[in-house]
């Protein structure tokens, strides 16, 4: 103490009130900004990690369905070529049937005789493109008949809220001159 009773401002400790709260307001304002940063953050690997689903479900889909598709026994054995569906019997002599109901957001299953899986879901289209062997589309002539499809592309677009993959690709029907 002074010689008048009084504290030294030197001797005085703590905070006042102003301070603390404009501390508190500051720390609040910058926990905001990193909360909000974290946010956008965690959204993007959120979205990054359904793209990655999406593509892995999508290729898997469509090389498993390229590989049934080159199994086609012969040229009368292609019963079912439209858009959204493919029937065929393939070398083992077994019926084989790849197709999509039409609905956003159902599945893409395969049929190899009574057993039916999923290929993947959430599909959100599937086309099915059937080519002659001189480069023009074909207007599929199906068994019993000897068919005219050479070449078979397919489309396929899965879809999970706002994101969405496409892959395309193409095959030729091994055993079909």
């Amino acid at each position: 103490m002074s010689i008048h009773g009084k504290r030294s401002t030197a001797a005085r400790t703590g905070f006042t009130l102003i301070e603390l709260v404009i501390t508190i307001a500051v720390a609040g304002i910058m926990a905001g900004v990193f909360v909000h940063y974290v946010g956008e953050g965690t959204a993007m690997l959120t979205q990054v990690d359904t793209r990655r689903v999406l593509t892995a479900d999508a290729r898997q889909a469509l090389l498993r369905t390229l590989r049934e598709v080159r199994q086609v026994r012969s040229a009368t054995d292609i019963i079912v070529a439209t858009p959204t569906r493919m029937s065929f019997r393939s070398v083992d002599d077994s019926l084989y049937t790849i197709a999509w109901n039409g609905v956003p957001g159902s599945d893409l299953s395969f049929s190899r005789g009574p057993v039916t899986v999923t290929l993947t879901t959430a599909v959100d289209s599937l086309a099915f493109a059937y080519t002659k062997s001189d480069g023009t589309l074909a207007a599929p002539i199906v068994s019993p008949s000897s068919t005219d499809i050479h070449r078979v592309s397919v489309y396929l677009r899965l879809r999970e809220g706002n994101d969405a993959i496409t892959v395309k690709t193409a095959t030729y029907l091994r055993n079909v001159p």
